[in-house]
């Protein structure tokens, strides 16, 4: 039975019972896991906070060899321009971009809506 790995959305065996499972877990992972639902529940001043920590925190795996690779450095991404993007007065470009960013890192998460 082989992995398979695709973009930032998890692995899946092919062949097996295990389609679409996410693979094991990392530090890392879990702690930038919780700072993206923290980062959430926060006022908008303050997301960039938790979201540049949940940054830090996969960087940790990518640079360790814990990652699944190109996910993880895609996931970092997204995470920095979401860091990046201003509290308030966004552009509509920023906006998509905000929106883009999101729907990807909350599948990548495995936090679907979070960020509505």
């Amino acid at each position: 039975m082989a992995a398979v790995c695709v973009g930032f959305v998890g692995c899946a065996s092919v062949g097996g019972s295990n389609a679409g499972q996410r693979p094991p877990s990392s530090i890392g992972f879990e702690a930038a896991k919780q700072a993206w639902e923290k980062g959430a529940a926060a006022d908008s001043a303050d997301q960039g906070i938790y979201w540049s920590r949940a940054e830090s925190d996969l960087a940790q795996d990518t640079d360790s060899g814990e990652s699944s690779g190109a996910g993880f450095r895609s996931a970092e991404h997204e995470l920095q321009q979401l860091a990046a993007l201003p509290d308030a007065d966004q552009t509509l470009a920023e906006s998509a971009g905000f929106k883009h960013d999101t729907r990807a890192l909350d599948t990548f998460f495995a936090t679907n809506g979070l960020y509505r």
